[in-house]
């Protein structure tokens, strides 16, 4: 499931932020606030595969047109 492969990917992150001095109090928790707290941006999306490919695929439909 894709909740379990964010927290996997949160938890390994959050053990590689701790390794550097200043980020030893680093955890999921702080790693997801820092992933979410852009996430309202319209410069910024957050797209699931599927929907990179929709993405990619409608965009090389438009150009050959």
């Amino acid at each position: 499931p894709k909740a379990f492969q964010t927290a996997n990917s949160n938890s390994e992150l959050a053990r590689l932020i701790k390794e550097y001095s200043g980020f030893e109090e680093c955890d999921q928790e702080i790693i997801q606030d820092w992933l979410e707290c852009d996430v309202d941006d319209p410069d910024y999306q957050v797209l699931a595969d599927d929907e990179i490919n929709a993405s990619v695929i409608d965009d090389q439909r438009k150009r050959s047109r």
